[in-house]
């Protein structure tokens, strides 16, 4: 398994299927995730709250959040 503490990984299209598996499996190591879905906020939302359950050591925030950080 990579080791992505320390890294930063933006996800786009993140609320469902493919970017949300995306957004999980980067968490998992260690990245810090920055989930966005322009059509999706409540379901962007969700996948964060699951990240985040998971114990996601690095970080995720919904884009709509961390507008500074783009």
């Amino acid at each position: 398994m990579l080791k992505l503490q320390g890294r930063i990984a933006v996800v786009t299209r993140a609320s469902k299927g493919i970017g949300a598996g995306i957004a999980r499996e980067l968490a998992a190591p260690g990245a810090a995730i920055l989930v966005n879905d322009e059509n999706d906020r409540t379901g962007a939302e969700s996948v964060v709250d699951a990240i985040v359950a998971d114990g996601c050591s690095g970080g995720c925030r919904e884009s709509r959040r961390c507008r500074s950080a783009l």
